[in-house]
């Protein structure tokens, strides 16, 4: 196996940080660490560095024990949250710093300065360049003394909804080809859809689950893993031979060998069909209309929770109509 943690606990002070923590990665795999703030995902990831100390567990890079290495002897690159530039330094020399070879130095920073499009740049300081331009520093600076594992820290934290998009596909153009493991932290599972092959959820300090983000999105193991990876619809109620009994009222969908009298569904917005009905015992009503460009979000009353539907723009929907609801693909909760 090329990386693999085993075990990892943490503790401050009497508080569990991480408890348990095992994964492992093949060689060219890019993973998503997520989870919600404070679950410890950004202390795993420094722990993995060589910047803190865990209280138990190990940490392999291909067959070898790194835990106890210093820093700059792991091989693992450290893309920082906040990008830690030097400010007194300009852009050739922060991408050069970590480079130990005096000879190959000039070759490695152009090589790199052209990989991240930084072309012209090179003599000038952090503070003269966008916010774009310095991430592209930063992930130069951290590939420059070829890691074979790179960990990036929140890397779009700092970056508007507008340039987002466009500064993954980025990082996504830069890492292609290399064979480099990368683990990414992040709290926003548009970082997962764009770049990782699998994603690992964090919750309260432990692992919840982890697959690819098809597998996580489709079959969550818990409401947690559902509500963290995507919009979700949570139905609680029972399945009978006509659907599925929620909020005194029958939703039309089919039972799988799975069903048991009482039930927790998870169903994306996208598998909830709305079919126009008069208002009646098993109708329900149009609350909101929300409009999303290529589709639009349904909200549809209910007492027991809120149910939100996608539904394509063609369908001439209105606050206050009545319709059924059928669902065409859920997944039972546990």
């Amino acid at each position: 196996m090329h990386f693999e943690v085993t075990g990892i606990n943490k503790k401050f002070g009497k508080k569990e940080i991480l408890s348990g923590i095992s994964f492992n990665m093949n060689q060219g795999e890019i993973v998503a660490l997520m989870g919600e703030s404070g679950c410890g995902k950004s202390t795993l990831l420094r722990i993995i560095a060589g910047f803190e100390n865990s209280d138990a567990g190990s940490v392999e890079l291909n067959g070898k024990e790194i835990h106890r290495l210093v820093p700059h002897k792991r091989k693992v690159g450290m893309f920082f949250q906040d990008y830690a530039l030097f400010p007194h330094m300009t852009v050739f020399e922060n991408i050069a710093y970590g480079i130990s070879s005096s000879e190959k130095l000039s070759t490695k920073v152009a090589e790199l300065v052209e990989m991240c499009e930084l072309e012209g740049l090179e003599n000038v300081y952090p503070h003269q360049i966008s916010g774009g331009q310095k991430q592209r520093v930063a992930l130069a600076r951290a590939l420059a003394p070829d890691p074979e594992i790179l960990l990036l820290d929140e890397p779009f934290s700092n970056i508007d909804a507008i340039l987002r998009e466009n500064l993954r596909l980025e990082l996504k153009r830069m890492l292609k080809g290399r064979n480099l493991s990368v683990i990414i932290v992040s709290h926003d599972i548009e970082d997962a859809l764009v770049l990782a092959n699998k994603a690992i959820i964090l919750h309260k300090g432990g692992i919840v689950q982890e697959g690819s983000i098809r597998e996580l999105y489709k079959k969550p193991k818990n409401a947690f893993v559902a509500q963290f990876v995507g919009e979700v619809n949570i139905l609680e109620g029972m399945f009978n031979e006509q659907g599925f009994n929620f909020d005194d009222r029958l939703i039309s969908c089919v039972c799988t060998s799975q069903c048991s009298d009482g039930n927790k569904l998870s169903v994306r917005p996208e598998n909830i069909e709305l079919i126009p009905s008069e208002k009646s015992s098993d109708s329900f009503q149009i609350k909101q209309i929300i409009f999303k460009r290529s589709y639009c979000v349904i909200e549809v009353e209910s007492k027991q929770s809120r149910i939100f539907a996608h539904v394509p723009n063609k369908h001439d929907w209105k606050e206050g109509d009545y319709c059924q609801i059928a669902i065409n693909e859920y997944h039972i909760l546990h």
